[in-house]
């Protein structure tokens, strides 16, 4: 079976060791230094075994995840690193020449090594630091990728390393704590390397059979390189693409059935759908935003052809609410515009056409006041309408001769007046004309002329007085000396004087109604001097 084969079909053991080895570093002790003395006061670095401990724990839960197939053919780059280690090894280890325990190493005065790289306190910093480096960047990532067998296998030798290097430290041994440190962090450089060759090749599998559209597979190859590298947004990207790729194609089996089929609508949410899975299909992004624009323009004409039809028999509501849906789809086109001018022309012509209807029912019901109002809404809608123009002014001089001609009957007392009569009997004459148009109008025209008759005709008074007074109406003439003398008068307000000789003169107010029969007024000077 060739590599390609076993990507495929997601086997992570067709890895090829040679890609993921690397060279250098010595093979781990398998056992820590038997004689591992209580550290002196003077190293300081105590605690590092506990740490250690936790991590090598976390390690332990770490490699039950790995893929064993992937682990088998890397074991063997492992050894053959650990082999190159031990080989570089050989006449140059440590000579454990551990520095006394009763020896207190004092290293607070730098000028006393400074420059003397086998100083003990040279070499205990240098540990130090190395270790500092070693923990905190070489460490956490390959802990992190333990999952994975090699690693899991290549980071007990590492470890085993970290184990030796604590232990000579403790010891006191710097030269022997710094040799092995620098192997720890050889092996870790060549782990690395080795992980980041195994996460490259699965991440490309990975891809490979996405490409293919193989779930099976991707999610195996996706899986390893997560397992290897979880921190890469590439591969979390890539995972999320493989996890909805069954959806996916489904869908993708589906849409091509409603293509052939022609069924657009379908195809289009089927594309909609796949997009909001996966957004990193493109393609299918910009074939559905096509397609889109296409059943826009269709269900555009589908809704001017609507609209056109119910222009055609005369149904404007439905028009409008066709022609409201085009606009929803495209808010700027010119055609469903002017349809719309032509929807509102119509619809303004069948308002001016009720409310003409309204207007001479108002007139027949002789409701002047209903009329003018509805004509002012005509003109409201068409400012130039000569019918509602003539309609809405004639509807004024009606209410307001009316208005008149009421006022002069409510106010007829004043007929007395042969200037205001006259004027009252002009304003009869003029209005006359509008009558013919007004029930009410020529009722109260009816009424005023009986009331202008009334004020022309003379009314009996009867005059009663002591037959001594002479008695005078005022602005009008003498009656004379009378016990009783019945005279006429035209309706109205007068003012009845009596004098005599030695007393009193007297005034007395008499008011002719147009109404009675006859009227009677009383006077004499009965009041001496």
């Amino acid at each position: 079976m060739s590599d390609q084969d076993g990507a495929a079909n997601g086997d992570p053991a067709q890895l090829n060791p040679a890609e993921i080895a690397s060279a250098g570093g010595d093979a781990p002790t398998t056992t820590p230094p038997q004689n591992a003395a209580e550290p002196p006061a003077g190293s300081g670095f105590q605690g590092l075994d506990v740490e250690k401990k936790r991590r090598v724990a976390a390690a332990a839960r770490g490699m039950a995840y790995g893929a064993a197939a992937l682990a088998v053919l890397v074991i063997a780059a492992v050894v053959w690193v650990s082999l190159q280690s031990g080989t570089g090894m050989q006449g140059t280890g440590p000579k454990n020449v551990d520095t006394p325990a009763q020896a207190v190493l004092n290293c607070d005065n730098p000028a006393d090594y400074q420059g003397n790289d086998a100083h003990p306190c040279t070499l205990r910093n240098r540990f130090q630091s190395t270790y500092q480096l070693f923990s905190v960047d070489r460490l956490p990532p390959l802990q992190a990728a333990s999952g994975e067998a090699f690693v899991a296998e290549a980071l007990a030798s590492i470890e085993q390393h970290e184990e030796n290097a604590i232990a000579a430290f403790d010891r006191s041994n710097f030269t022997q704590a710094v040799e092995a440190v620098d192997k720890a962090i050889a092996e870790a450089d060549a782990l690395s390397a080795a992980i980041q060759r195994a996460y490259d090749y699965a991440f490309r599998e990975a891809a490979t059979a996405f490409e293919n559209n193989h779930a099976p597979a991707a999610s195996e190859w996706i899986a390893t390189a997560l397992r290897l590298d979880n921190t890469r947004a590439e591969a979390q990207a890539l995972a999320g693409r493989i996890a909805v790729l069954p959806q996916v194609l489904d869908l993708m089996t589906r849409a091509d059935a409603a293509e052939v089929q022609n069924l657009d609508e379908t195809l289009f949410d089927l594309w909609g759908e796949i997009v909001r899975l996966d957004p990193a299909r493109h393609d299918i992004a910009a074939r559905q935003r096509n397609l889109g624009a296409v059943l826009r323009e269709a269900r555009h004409q589908s809704f001017l052809r609507s609209a056109t039809a119910a222009l055609e028999a005369g149904d404007t509501a439905a028009a409008r609410e066709a022609l409201q849906k085009a606009r929803r789809i495209f808010s700027d086109r010119d055609d469903s515009a002017s349809l719309m001018r032509v929807v509102e022309e119509l619809e303004k012509a069948n308002r001016i056409k009720a409310l003409f209807a309204d207007a001479r029912a108002a007139q027949a019901a002789d409701n002047w006041g209903a009329a003018a109002e509805i004509y002012t809404q005509i003109l409201a809608e068409d400012a130039s309408d000569q019918t509602a123009i003539t309609g809405r002014d004639q509807a004024r001089k009606i209410i307001a001769a009316t208005a008149r001609v009421t006022g002069i009957i409510e106010q007829q007392h004043r007929l007395q007046d042969a200037a205001v009569y006259q004027q009252a009997v002009d304003i009869a004459d003029h209005v006359r004309p509008l009558a013919q148009h007004s029930r009410a109008l020529q009722s109260q025209l009816d009424t005023l002329d009986t009331v202008l008759t009334r004020w022309r005709q003379s009314m009996p008074v009867l005059v009663v007085s002591d037959g001594k007074s002479t008695i005078w109406v005022r602005r009008t003439g003498q009656v004379g000396e009378t016990r009783q003398k019945e005279i006429q008068l035209k309706p109205g307000r007068y003012e009845f004087e009596c004098k005599r000789e030695g007393y009193r003169s007297k005034i007395v107010e008499h008011f002719v109604p147009v109404d009675a029969d006859i009227t009677s007024v009383t006077i004499a000077c009965d009041v001496p001097l």
